[in-house]
């Protein structure tokens, strides 16, 4: 519409100039030697006008002409675009047909159309992975990275490739090379993580730690790496705050505090997640039996009925030759039906304690025999390879995951 009003208005304007001209009076003359021309005025400014208009024609035709070549080609590199954009989409549905070659076959067309394109490239390493051609994998990737658009892309190609062959030093260089290409990028923190976790750099791995990561281990290992005793402090105070039940955090922040800030470590500790080596720091150098009975009541207080309670209450009670205070405990806990080897061989020692001499050697290897059958009591578990370990480690010893001994019984 809005064309068709701007031609409306050339039209009026022109029939206007046209009339304008007509109404003029006088002559225009041109003399050359002795030749001599001589129009009326309307008639020259007609011709003006029509001059222009030829003019003009003239340029738009040649304009016409000197393009002629570059829309042919611009046509040219359409219908090829189309007619790539075809061969991909052949190449698709090949790759899910399971038919990688025919699916390179048709990349190497496109290619040949639309040029080496980065998209193209991804679906080629893609073609030919699935064709087990790791080689033609390596290449399309090394073209990716050789781009300035899709660098990252085909590194983080190249990384994958060296993580499935185990180089972990080209993985670690490619990293660093990613990370300069695209310094935001989550998976990139996850992979220098990992390269920190395998040289046991703990600083390193806990700052590109993800959310969902095993902060207190690796804040807890860092503290034993830290160079001053301030920093030291500071990941052991990291490490209980991520998780206050994770008891060797606990212990360490309790030893370097003391006092009462370090009792009140350890009761926080107990709190959300009971422990024996909580227990014996707790107690602490205390060798009075009736003090020691005291302390275990104030901590236990709260969780009375957890195994680790009942477990520690009896044993300190045996300590003070209490054994009916012990035996409550000892029933209390049979009666919850969670049981482990601690129970038996606690049943054996209140026995020796109340027969005295009378506790035969027959009895004492019957108990020994129960508490072979019974569960294990908890340990330090590797949930990757349930190896046990004697005291927490960052590692496993046996498989090297980091971050995954837990506190809880084997098996």
């Amino acid at each position: 519409m809005a064309r068709i009003l701007n031609y409306v208005i050339l039209i009026a304007v022109v029939i206007a100039v046209v009339a304008w001209a007509l109404g003029l009076s006088g002559q225009i003359e041109i003399a050359a030697g002795e030749y001599w021309i001589g129009v009326s005025l309307p008639v020259a400014v007609l011709l003006l006008l029509g001059a222009f208009v030829l003019f003009h024609l003239g340029l738009r035709l040649y304009s016409w002409m000197v393009r002629t070549p570059e829309r042919r080609k611009l046509r040219v590199d359409l219908d090829n675009r189309a007619m790539a954009e075809i061969a991909v989409t052949r190449a698709m549905v090949a790759l899910a047909a399971g038919q990688p070659a025919t699916a390179r076959a048709e990349l190497a067309e496109a290619k040949r159309l639309a040029g080496e394109t980065a998209p193209l490239l991804a679906m080629e390493a893609e073609a030919a992975r699935a064709q087990g051609d790791e080689a033609g994998v390596t290449a399309a990737y090394e073209a990716l990275a050789a781009r300035s658009d899709a660098k990252f892309l085909g590194l983080q190609g190249l990384m994958e490739q060296a993580k499935a062959r185990g180089d972990a030093e080209a993985q670690e260089r490619l990293a660093r090379e990613a990370a300069k290409a695209e310094p935001r990028a989550q998976s990139l923190r996850l992979e220098q993580g990992e390269a920190a976790m395998r040289r046991q750099d703990w600083r390193e791995a806990l700052a590109l730690a993800p959310d969902d990561a095993p902060i207190a281990p690796l804040a807890l290992a860092a503290a034993r790496d830290a160079e001053t005793a301030a920093e030291a402090r500071a990941f052991e105070r990291q490490a209980f705050q991520a998780d206050p039940g994770f008891a060797p955090a606990a212990l360490a922040l309790a030893a370097r505090l003391g006092g009462d800030a370090g009792l009140s470590v350890l009761r926080q500790s107990w709190e959300a997640a009971p422990h024996p080596a909580i227990a014996s720091a707790w107690i602490g150098p205390e060798t009075d039996p009736a003090g020691r009975l005291r302390l275990v009541d104030d901590l236990t207080r709260t969780h009375v009925a957890h195994p680790e309670s009942r477990a520690l209450r009896a044993l300190v009670a045996l300590g003070a030759g209490q054994t009916v205070r012990a035996r409550q405990d000892l029933v209390a806990w049979e009666q919850s039906g969670d049981l482990d080897r601690r129970w038996y061989q606690l049943m054996a020692a209140l026995e020796r304690s109340e027969q005295g001499a009378g506790f035969s050697d027959a009895a004492q290897q019957e108990w020994d025999r129960r508490a072979q059958e019974a569960p294990p009591p908890p340990a330090w578990v590797c949930e990757a390879c349930g190896h046990i370990h004697a005291n927490w480690e960052p590692a496993c010893s046996a498989c090297g995951t980091v971050g995954r001994i837990v506190w809880r019984r084997p098996g």
